[in-house]
C-alpha cells in the first residue's frame, strides 16, 4: 500500500509539474503574440499615416511649388485654400523643413487632444497630425506659435527635430518655412534648442499677446516660432522645444 501511495504522490507532481509548465508555456505563447500583434498594428498604422501625408504632399505640389515664388499668385492662393480647406476645416498651413522629412499640413483643433491621435483627413492614428496650439487664435500673426508633433519611432512626424540638440545638424539645417492658408511665406531661423518637461513655461504662454516675444527673449523678431515634440524612452514627459525667429 505503501509502495502504491509513494506512486500515486509521484504521478501528482508529475501532473503538477507539466501543468505548471504548459500553464508557462502558454501564457509565453499568449504575450509572443500579443507582442506581435502589437508590432504588426503599428507597422500598419505608421504606413497607413505616411501614405496619407505622402499622398498631401503630392496634393500639395500641384497646387504651388514650395520654391517659388516668394508671394504667391491669387490663384495659388485660392487653389491652396479651398483644396485643404475642403479636406479638414482646420487647415491652418504647412510646414516644411528645407532638407529634412518635415513636410506636412498644420491644423488647429478645438483643444490640443483633437488631433494628437487624428490625422489630418480624420483617421484615427498614433501619429496624428502636426497641429498649432489651439489657443492661438490669430494663427501666425500673432507674436508666437507653438505647433505639437509626435516623434514617431518610424522617423515620420517631429522625430526629426532631435536631431537639433546636434549643433552641426542645426548649422546645416537653420530654416523653417511655414506657408499659411493666406498664401503667405513665412521664413523662420533657428536661434534656440531647449530640452525640458511638459510643465514648461511655454505651454502657458499666452501666445496672442506680445509679452510672448519678450518672454522668449526675442522681442526684436518680427514673429518667434515654437516647435514642441516628446523625447521618448522611459519619460513620457521629456520633451524637446525649437525656437526660431523671423
Amino acid at each position: 500500500m505503501k509502495s502504491e501511495n509513494v506512486n500515486k504522490i509521484k504521478i501528482r507532481r508529475k501532473s503538477w509539474r507539466w501543468f505548471v509548465l504548459l500553464t508557462m508555456f502558454a501564457i509565453g505563447l499568449a504575450l509572443v503574440i500579443f507582442a506581435a500583434r502589437e508590432l504588426w498594428v503599428g507597422m500598419r498604422d505608421d504606413a497607413a499615416a505616411q501614405a496619407e501625408y505622402e499622398q498631401l504632399r503630392e496634393l500639395s505640389a500641384n497646387i504651388v511649388n514650395a520654391e517659388e515664388p516668394a508671394i504667391l499668385t491669387q490663384e495659388q492662393i485660392a487653389a491652396l485654400l479651398r483644396v485643404f480647406s475642403e479636406i479638414n476645416p482646420d487647415f491652418v498651413g504647412w510646414i516644411t523643413i528645407p532638407g529634412t522629412t518635415v513636410d506636412y499640413p498644420i491644423v488647429r483643433g478645438a483643444d490640443n487632444a483633437r488631433y494628437l491621435n487624428t490625422t489630418f483627413s480624420g483617421a484615427s492614428n498614433p501619429a496624428g497630425a502636426i497641429f498649432m496650439d489651439y489657443r492661438a487664435i490669430y494663427g501666425f500673426k500673432a507674436p508666437a506659435s507653438l505647433i505639437h508633433g509626435h516623434n514617431m519611432r518610424d522617423g515620420s512626424m517631429f522625430a526629426p527635430l532631435v536631431n537639433y540638440m546636434n549643433r552641426e545638424f542645426m548649422d546645416n539645417y537653420p530654416e523653417i518655412i511655414i506657408l499659411t492658408k493666406y498664401g503667405e511665406r513665412l521664413v523662420y531661423r533657428v536661434v534656440k534648442v531647449r530640452r525640458t518637461d511638459a510643465w514648461d513655461d511655454v505651454y502657458a504662454l499666452d501666445f496672442n499677446n506680445a509679452e510672448a516675444a519678450e518672454f522668449l527673449e526675442h522681442s526684436d523678431a518680427e514673429r518667434v516660432l515654437i516647435l514642441s515634440t516628446c523625447l521618448g524612452g522611459a519619460d513620457r514627459n521629456a520633451r524637446l522645444l525649437i525656437f526660431a525667429a523671423q
